[in-house]
């Protein structure tokens, strides 16, 4: 199966004929209409991919066995070269000895002579005949490769179909702003939503574990790291290494600790290696996340999420964790609260001061800039904002957050 890019579309760029303020753009009617048509161009790729398949499976199955036949040939080929060899320089040595021999030795060496040459003349008819069966096997594995050759092109175009749809879905469902504002929820819906049309595409599992990963799920964060991984090796046949798998793997195992510590270590090293060749704003941004999960890593997390603005200027992943960094980090070479709480600020207003979490991530900013009355006032709305079962445990951080609140 041709192999396919796994590279999440970028974020953080809105075309034109966007939503106002505080309003999705997949949620108005000009959207959903949009939406029907992506899902529609998908539909259509994936069913001209599977006619194309179809045609190529076949083949390929026809083709894979015959050129594992031919490869044996030629083994066999090789070794028959050898012995043949080994039988001739027997039979100079034999035929040697015959020139110097006597009386009663001259008649074994002449019949020894004559079986060494009747098995080189029997051995020369095997090679002969193994010669035509890898000659007849190499005219039929081109036939099929020229068979298959279109067929492959064709694959790979749809790829390209299907990677541009992705795009479009992508800019209007926006999963990367809504994950920024802390929306898990909108984001678990609407990936669920596109992969019921659009199958093979790893980096809905990266989103999906990234959600699980914020929800507090670490085993589902797992299993979808995991789907992803295995979508990418098993069914596209894909190799290589990414550093976007490579780098969610990491941020789960590092957070499981234990004997997953050491893993999560090697995985984030390969992920930093991969994306210094093939930058990736995802990467980076996931890389910067796991260390913003501790105070000694802090310099770390800033590197990497400058890295991904540097990748994607503006990318709103890395933006609001950046600024949650620059607002709760105790190291004075990472906190910036003035510039963190500035960012937060204005995101707060561009998504309509609509996501409790979002909402609550300002509250801590405001906190750390000794802005007591703002905190106090956006907390009441945050809290107004957050659903009833989110309360409880919200009131316990800000509690934490806010002595004496």
């Amino acid at each position: 199966m041709t192999c396919v890019s796994l590279s999440l579309p970028q974020a953080g760029v809105r075309a034109e004929g966007s939503a106002g303020r505080g309003e999705d753009r997949d949620t108005t009617s000009a959207g959903q209409a949009r939406l029907g048509d992506l899902v529609q161009r998908a539909r259509d790729v994936y069913r001209r991919r599977d006619s194309v398949d179809a045609q190529r499976r076949p083949l390929a199955l026809e083709r894979d066995p015959l050129a594992i036949r031919i490869t044996k040939l030629q083994g066999l080929g090789r070794e028959m070269v050898a012995t043949l060899a080994k039988l001739n320089r027997h039979a100079q040595m034999v035929n040697n000895n015959l020139q110097n021999a006597q009386g009663n030795d001259v008649f074994p060496l002449r019949r020894q002579l004559r079986a060494v040459q009747g098995e080189i003349e029997n051995l020369e008819l095997q090679m002969r005949a193994n010669n035509d069966l890898i000659d007849v096997g190499i005219a039929d594995l081109k036939t099929l490769d020229n068979q298959i050759a279109p067929l492959d092109k064709e694959l790979a175009r749809l790829w390209t179909d299907i990677e541009e749809v992705r795009e479009g879905w992508t800019d209007l469902r926006e999963p990367a702003e809504k994950f920024a504002r802390g929306d898990y929820e909108a984001v678990f819906e609407a990936v669920d939503d596109w992969q019921q049309t659009d199958l093979l595409w790893p980096g809905g599992y990266h989103w999906k574990a990234l959600c699980a990963y914020e929800l507090g799920d670490i085993t589902e964060a797992e299993t979808h790291a995991n789907k992803a991984e295995d979508l990418r090796t098993k069914e596209l046949g894909m190799t290589d290494p990414v550093s976007e798998s490579e780098a969610v793997l990491a941020l789960v195992h590092m957070k499981m600790g234990g004997k997953y510590a050491a893993r999560a270590k090697d995985r984030f090293s390969k992920a930093l290696r991969l994306s210094n060749k093939e930058p990736s704003w995802f990467t980076n941004f996931v890389m910067g996340r796991s260390y913003a999960e501790r105070e000694t890593d802090a310099t770390r997390a800033k590197v990497e999420l400058e890295r991904s603005l540097k990748v994607k200027p503006k990318n709103p992943c890395a933006t609001v964790w950046l600024a949650r960094l620059q607002t709760t980090a105790k190291k004075e070479t990472v906190r910036d609260v003035a510039a963190g709480t500035q960012t937060l600020e204005a995101m707060w207003t561009e998504s309509g001061g609509r996501s409790w979490r979002l909402g609550y991530f300002l509250v801590e900013a405001y906190v750390a800039a000794n802005r007591k009355a703002d905190a106090e006032t956006l907390w009441k709305t945050v809290l107004a904002l957050a659903p009833a079962g989110e309360q409880s445990g919200l009131r316990e951080r800000y509690a934490k957050l806010s002595p004496g609140s």
